[in-house]
Formats: structure tokens, sequence, C-alpha cells
């Protein structure tokens, strides 16, 4: 496999346990689920949004958000605090990252 390789546990919608990888490239980011090849993003792009994630970030079937469970007065704040930052797939409700998810992700890209 090229590249660095990180796999984070979420939950589908039907309860069961399921793996979400991401193949780090030089130049992006392929998000895989349940054999398939879900999304694609720009790794300067990604790297950029985990900085500062603004606005939701979509590509293909793959969205990355902040986790709207929580009272969200500043964006910017929860998540460097927090942490909270949400993936969310076809059959895969918004599932928070754990910190060291997100800390692993963020030291990937």
């Amino acid at each position: 496999m090229p590249g660095e390789h990180l796999t984070f546990e979420v939950v589908t919608g039907a309860g069961r346990a399921a793996t979400v990888d991401l193949l780090v490239h030089p130049h992006d980011i392929e998000v895989w689920h349940d054999h398939h090849l879900a999304a694609a993003f720009d790794r300067d792009r990604l790297r950029d949004w985990l900085a500062h994630p603004d606005q939701p970030l979509e590509r293909a079937e793959v969205v990355f958000d902040l986790d709207q469970t929580v009272d969200i007065h500043d964006r910017t704040a929860i998540t460097d605090i927090h942490g909270r930052v949400a993936v969310t797939l076809p059959d895969v409700p918004t599932w928070p990252l754990s910190r060291s998810e997100l800390d692993q992700l963020r030291r990937f890209i």
C-alpha cells in the first residue's frame, strides 16, 4: 500500500461495526469503506479544513463536519478543545472521531 494508512472503527446505521480506512498519498487522501473507494480528498485542502473547519467538507460519498450533537458557539474552539470532527458515509450516520483519531489524521496529513 503506498503512503500512510489510518483505520478507525465506526458503527453503521444497522448497528454493525465497520472500519473506515484512510490512505494518505503525496497529493490526496483516499477514504475507503466496506472495500469501496468512497472519496478522495485533496491533501492540502483537507489539512486546511482540519485547521479551520468552518463549513462541511464533502467529496463523493464522504462528509467531514463538526459534530452537530454538541452545542457549537465557536466552531474552531470546539474543534481545537474537544476534537468534535465527525465523518458521514452512506451507511454510517454522523460518527464523531475520537481525539486520538483526529490527532492521528492531523499528523498523517
